[in-house]
């Protein structure tokens, strides 16, 4: 019946309903999450298609799982039983880059990287970069809250969202409902932020069908990178409470242990000697001379902590095969054997006590 009706009502849609199309489209990239039997799924190619495929859903009690790129590892996008899964990742035009406000809107669909290289070329600059920025789009981005390697300095995709549009019902009115939230400007101060209650809500509001997001001026000059090796993992921890007490600010800051670096060796041949306990790779984008005291600052924390050698990275394709290690590492020990993973979040203050921890 909701095949039937789907077809009645959006006679040009792209409907799968072959069982092997279907399993593919019915989870993430978490193996261990349960998954469910869909009825069928829609690659929906606009908002009006969405807002029919939730007034028919609606009209016949059917649940809705909406997806992206399926790049998760929670399970979030997994189909459950007899439900109707939305696919989102045809809708993928950058509608909008407006360089005099630095902000783009885009569709659900649209590939992190891809909106990346193309604001670049305006002279701007999205920064939350996941590991899985070359696959992932900025629609999962928005409804998992993903953050990435530069963090630590700029934020999360939920400091970049200014407004979104979604399909939606119940307390917005009749299901199919397309609703606007959100702004266009820096300052946004009166009512409620319910843009940014849809940023980590993973599809449970209502399916985001566009996103305005922020940009930053393009970085001027190439980042600096200094790396340390050290003989455990409680010194490279001890190393990233020295730089947070400092009030140094990298760019990324980030922890490689040996199993990562010979897993991601082993596989790419990125030509890495994991001869050491942990690395740590710390980025710099201040420019100019700053940047080259902010560096040597951060080679001499990383040595008062104990490292076995710091040095500032002379070599720009060395230290890039590094940070591409870094965005994967869980691909990599995936390939070796089932992966259960976590996300740890705890004060900067405490992170030394976490890898004592992990460590021992």
């Amino acid at each position: 019946m909701l095949i039937d009706r789907l077809r009645e009502d959006l006679p040009d849609a792209d409907l799968i309903t072959d069982p092997d199309i279907l399993q593919s489209l019915s989870c993430d990239e978490a193996e261990w999450a349960p998954t469910g039997r869909a009825l069928a799924a829609l690659r929906a190619r606009s908002t009006e298609e969405v807002a029919a495929a939730v007034r028919v859903c609606a009209a016949n009690g059917v649940p809705i799982v909406a997806r992206g790129a399926g790049t998760g590892l929670s399970g979030g996008s997994n189909a459950v039983d007899d439900c109707l899964i939305i696919d989102l990742s045809r809708m993928n035009a950058i509608i909008e880059i407006d360089a005099e406000n630095h902000l783009a809107v885009v569709q659900p669909g649209v590939v992190n990287d891809d909106l990346t290289a193309a604001v670049a070329e305006h002279g701007l600059w999205y920064p939350p970069d996941p590991a899985s920025a070359p696959w992932s789009t900025i629609g999962g981005n928005v409804s998992t809250n993903a953050g990435g390697l530069c963090c630590l300095k700029y934020g999360v995709t939920r400091d970049y969202v200014l407004g979104v549009q979604v399909v939606m019902g119940g307390p917005a009115g009749e299901y199919g409902k397309v609703v606007q939230f959100g702004r266009r400007t820096t300052k946004g101060v009166a009512g409620y932020d319910l843009a940014g209650l849809f940023v980590g809500s993973e599809g449970t509001f209502g399916i985001i069908s566009e996103i305005t997001v922020k940009l930053r001026p393009a970085i001027s000059e190439p980042a600096r990178t200094v790396i340390g090796a050290f003989a455990s993992l409680s010194e490279a921890g001890r190393a990233v409470g020295g730089v947070i007490r400092r009030g140094l600010q990298p760019a990324a800051l980030e922890l490689l242990d040996r199993e990562c670096l010979q897993a991601v060796e082993d596989w790419k041949h990125l030509g890495l000697e994991p001869d050491a306990t942990a690395l740590l790779l710390a980025k710099i984008d201040i420019p100019g001379s700053a940047g080259a005291v902010e560096a040597e600052a951060m080679v001499d924390e990383f040595e008062t902590a104990g490292a076995q050698w710091a040095e500032k990275s002379t070599d720009e394709t060395e230290a890039e095969a590094l940070f591409e290690a870094r965005r994967l590492a869980y691909t990599a020990l995936e390939r070796l054997m089932p992966l259960l993973t976590e996300d740890v979040c705890v004060p900067r203050s405490e992170v030394v006590k976490v890898n004592e921890t992990k460590g021992s």
